[in-house]
């Protein structure tokens, strides 16, 4: 179970407890990937760059499987629809729309989980316009498209051959 910390409060513990949740989702992470331990390393309220996104290892869809990839999607879009504070959140049947969506178009790409955590707090943060009322799955699907494709553009501009060949 993950500590909550006031960040305003102490904020040295804070870091502290934000490199130590990094530090496990990098060694156990399977083990340690839940979206508790994504929000206590990467705290949703403090954007994340690409670099960050590039540089830290998580498991990709691929190694976690269909099954694995959908129940970690699943948590990931009830958290996006609750944080959102949408009048209409999404229903089960469009979070199982979406979830299987996202595997079958990117696993094959080597989409990791921080890659989604970081969607999902730049989508969170307003960087794909405001939300209003409710969020449509196309649109959704949509953003999370144009942030692949920012992200494999600022990697290969980083000329690092190895996330241009995960990229691809």
């Amino acid at each position: 179970m993950t500590q909550e910390i006031s960040i305003r409060s102490e904020p040295s513990k804070a870091v502290a407890l934000q490199q130590k949740e990094r530090h496990l989702l990098e060694k156990a992470p399977q083990q340690a990937l839940t979206i508790g331990r994504m929000q206590a390393a990467f705290p949703i309220h403090q954007p994340l760059n690409f670099s960050t996104c590039l540089t830290v290892k998580t498991p990709s869809l691929q190694d976690l499987g269909a099954e694995g990839s959908v129940v970690f999607i699943l948590e990931l879009l009830g958290f996006v629809s609750e944080i959102s504070a949408v009048k209409e959140p999404w229903t089960q049947r469009q979070k199982m729309f979406l979830a299987q969506s996202i595997v079958a178009k990117y696993s094959r790409h080597n989409l990791r989980t921080l890659d989604l955590w970081c969607f999902a707090n730049a989508f969170l943060n307003g960087e794909y316009g405001k939300i209003y009322d409710r969020i449509l799955p196309p649109d959704f699907l949509q953003n999370l498209q144009t942030f692949f494709t920012r992200k494999k553009t600022v990697a290969q501009g980083w000329g690092k051959e190895q996330f241009s060949k995960e990229l691809k």
